[in-house]
């Protein structure tokens, strides 16, 4: 399997997380759970990304504080 670059981002104004590997013309997005959002591209079905809302509050106490800082 070829390596893909990953490409992150978290605002913690609005505690949301987003990874990426393209962004592709047009995409469909898919909200599997609440909170969750897939980004599939729209030509392929390729997940080519996600988001995560609340991200702060869902995985509280899943890592040690000083990740989540």
């Amino acid at each position: 399997m070829d390596k893909v670059p990953l490409n992150v981002h978290y605002d913690a104004e609005m505690d949301i997380f987003s990874a990426w590997t393209r962004q592709p013309a047009e995409v469909l997005c898919v909200e599997p759970a609440e909170g969750i959002v897939l980004r599939l591209d729209s030509q392929t079905d390729e997940l080519v990304g996600y988001t995560v809302l609340d991200c702060r509050k869902r995985f509280a106490g899943a890592a040690p504080d000083w990740v989540m800082t």
